[in-house]
Order: structure tokens, then C-alpha cells, then sequence
């Protein structure tokens, strides 16, 4: 195996392993999000604060979706072929029309958001579970697989600093970030 062949299989084992950690932080911050919105409620009744949709869209981003370097790309990449044919195979074999199995119905539409959104690691994914040949990768493939990977690490670090994440950790002073936010976010009666 040639040493871009194993830097190609470590960067998608890494991005593998990201994806994962993603997952589980979006979900734990979903939970954490609850509490921390259903405490600051009985906050603001008790406080000076009140809530502010101006000053909260202005002062708070979405950390889901972190500032991206963008790839010049052509308008056919070998990334967007190899989708293209990567989602051709994978609806061959788990179309809803042809199949009546409740998996390959949700891994079809699992491509099918992926086509949608230019996801070349989940359809790689899908296609590696179904046993489907994939093309060559090429120099483009690395530097998507290395943007994905930062963007991934971006968005974990993001959900851990944000208010909801803190409040909920260990030790927490949680009177001190609900005043925090609310500084930040709301006006004063």
C-alpha cells in the first residue's frame, strides 16, 4: 500500500472516529440544552433580565455551523463524480421501490441527504457497508477529508463552550453563567 493510500485510510478512520464524537457531543448538548433553558425560565421570572431576540441573534452563533476555508473547485470535481457514482450504487441496492427492508430504506435516505448536502464521507460509508467498489480517491479527496476533520473539531469545541454546555458541567457556578448569558443576551426591565 503506497503511503498516500494509508494517509487517505487514516484521515477517513480519523474523520470516522470525529464523526462519532459529534454525534455523541450533539446529543449530550440536546440533553444539556433542556436543563439550561428550563433553569434560565426560573432565572429571568426572579431577575432584572428580560429576554431580548435582537440582542441574542447579534451576540450568540451557531456553533453547528463554524466559519469553513473553502476548496476552489471546479464544477465537476473528482469528488463530486465519485458521488454521483457512489449514490448511483448505493440506490441500486437499497432503493424503497426495490427493497422492502427497513434498513437499506433508511440507509437510502441517508444518501440521498448526503447527495443533497455534498456528504462524500457518509456515502463513502454507506458504500463500504453495502460492499460496494469505490473509485480511486484523488489529492482533492485528502484535502476534503482534512477540511471535514477541522470542521468536525470545530463544532465539537464549539458545543463545549457554549453557556448550555458549561452550566452542566461538575462544579458548575450556575448563577454566575445564567447571569452571564443573560448579560450578554437579554435587557434589563
Amino acid at each position: 500500500m503506497s503511503v498516500e493510500d494509508l494517509r487517505f485510510k487514516r484521515l477517513v478512520k480519523e474523520l470516522s472516529f470525529l464523526k462519532s464524537d459529534l454525534e455523541y457531543h450533539s446529543a449530550e448538548h440536546a440533553a444539556r440544552r433542556v436543563v439550561f433553558y428550563e433553569d434560565l425560565e426560573d432565572f429571568m421570572k426572579k431577575s432584572e433580565f428580560q429576554y431580548s431576540e435582537q440582542r441574542t441573534m447579534k451576540n450568540m452563533k451557531d456553533v453547528y455551523k463554524p466559519k469553513e476555508k473553502s476548496m476552489v473547485v471546479e464544477k465537476e470535481t473528482d469528488i463530486s463524480k465519485q458521488n454521483k457514482e457512489m449514490y448511483r450504487k448505493i440506490a441500486k441496492k437499497t432503493h424503497p421501490d426495490l427493497h422492502s427492508d427497513s434498513d437499506k430504506t433508511n440507509m437510502f435516505k441517508r444518501a440521498v441527504k448526503a447527495m443533497e448536502q455534498g456528504d462524500w464521507y457518509t456515502l463513502y460509508e454507506l458504500s463500504e457497508a453495502l460492499g460496494i467498489q469505490i473509485g480511486e480517491h484523488s489529492p482533492m479527496h485528502l484535502e476534503w477529508l482534512k477540511m471535514e476533520i477541522e470542521r468536525s473539531r470545530a463544532i465539537i469545541k464549539g458545543i463545549t463552550t457554549t453557556f448550555e454546555w458549561i452550566y452542566s458541567e461538575p462544579n458548575a457556578n450556575k448563577q454566575l453563567v445564567l447571569t452571564n448569558y443573560c448579560n450578554i443576551t437579554c435587557n434589563k426591565k
